[in-house]
């Protein structure tokens, strides 16, 4: 009997101990890390805290393990030099985030709700030289930390000699571009991600002397271009892909060499162009492009000959608006016809005096043709301005002909 007021004390004790346990926010255990990694290594614990910058060195590998959860403290990033490989799995996918980010791997800095992840937390994953990232089912958060040099990393920046693969991930939430692929050459192999809510560019190539093959993206909600291209490429195939609601141009294009083909995209609902292309001639073939703040496709200088066809083109300011001498070839024979359509001003408008567009074999959304005040008074399809030759226009729609069924699984 004399010990019954402390037995009640103890459980007492144990409950409050419980119970704090249970309401207060837990620091979850992470492996800390940071320096050079010198020789093969794998990270298979379940969270781990980058203090410092890491470095793969040149002939190593760094492999991520499913399921982890990789946190940077603010201003640092991963760096390879070697090969970063990080695999995840549908059901166990792998993150780099924000120490901040209590969302995925716990409250790892033990504050509670104190703080938040923000765009620009950390520094970004970094491949140089002869380095190669390969990356699948991972997130990328919360990067493009603007370091003290200046540097304007990315989430994901690319600017060596080695490979680049990144398929089934998300790349989302950067202070700058989501991917950024500079002064590289190698191969580049993109394949259904999402670049979404990045603060400038979601995809930038700048300088990129690389073949290109990039299916399956969905590019959405990024401050500046959904995709823009500086510069000189190899090849390039953008295909199956979705460029929706990115502040300015949905795919920009200035001065792009090489062989450039955007295939069986949709560009909807961008701040400005739904594709600009300056200086450059890329293949537009099979593309819906639509209720763009501007253009559709804006093209200009005199060295832009794109080949635009087979295309949907409608709901934009303009559908296509074509200046400084640029010179496009828009269907011109009745197997390549676009539906150019319901755009508010014009249809085409070419404000290059004296230099004939071939927009022939279009259908302009009415049998009679498209409206000009002067060569087709009484067509009530979309208006074209002077200099553009509409002849042999289609007498229905193409989009029915040829694109429906290829459209049906965008």
């Amino acid at each position: 009997m004399g010990n019954q007021p402390r037995s009640h004390l103890f459980r007492l004790y144990a409950m409050v101990v419980i119970l704090v346990s249970v309401l207060l926010p837990q620091a979850w255990s992470a492996t800390q890390v940071g320096g050079d990694i010198t020789e093969n290594t794998v990270w298979s614990d379940p969270v781990y805290q980058v203090t410092s910058n890491v470095r793969v060195v040149e002939g190593v590998t760094l492999t991520i393990n499913p399921g982890a959860v990789v946190k940077f403290n603010a201003g640092r990033r991963l760096e390879a030099d070697g090969l970063l490989q990080a695999i995840g799995q549908s059901e166990q996918r792998i993150y780099f985030t924000d120490i901040r980010d209590d969302s995925v791997g716990g409250d790892t800095n033990g504050d509670g709700d104190a703080t938040s992840p923000e765009p620009g937390g950390w520094r970004g994953l970094e491949a140089t030289g002869s380095g190669s990232i390969e990356l699948a089912h991972v997130e990328v958060r919360y990067a493009g930390h603007n370091s003290l040099y200046n540097r304007g990393e990315a989430n994901i920046w690319f600017r060596g000699d080695g490979q680049l693969s990144v398929s089934d991930s998300v790349i989302r939430d950067g202070a700058r571009q989501g991917i950024r692929i500079h002064n590289a050459e190698g191969d580049v192999s993109i394949e259904n991600i999402q670049i979404i809510d990045n603060g400038s560019v979601g995809m930038d190539f700048n300088q990129a002397d690389i073949n290109l093959a990039m299916t399956g993206i969905l590019i959405e909600g990024n401050g500046s271009h959904g995709m823009r291209v500086i510069g000189a490429l190899q090849s390039a195939m953008i295909k199956n892909s979705i460029i929706t609601n990115n502040g300015t141009d949905g795919i920009s294009i200035d001065n792009a060499g090489g062989t450039l083909a955007l295939v069986r995209n949709r560009v909807v609902t961008n701040g400005r162009h739904g594709i600009d292309i300056q200086q450059s001639s890329p293949l537009l073939d099979h593309n819906i492009i639509e209720v763009n703040a501007q253009a559709g496709i804006r093209i200009g200088g005199d060295h832009s000959e794109p080949l635009v066809r087979k295309n949907l083109i409608r709901f934009n300011q303009v559908g296509i608006d074509s200046h400084g001498q640029a010179n496009p070839l828009i269907g011109g024979q009745v197997s390549d016809g676009n539906d150019i359509v319901d755009n508010v001003d014009y249809g085409v408008r070419n404000q290059s005096g004296e230099l004939i567009i071939n927009a022939r074999f279009n259908w302009w959304g009415h049998s009679s043709g498209p409206y000009h005040a002067n060569d087709n008074p009484t067509g009530q399809g979309n208006a074209v301005s002077d200099w553009v030759d509409f002849g042999d226009f289609l007498d229905r729609s193409a989009y029915d002909r040829i694109f429906r069924d290829r459209f049906s699984s965008l």
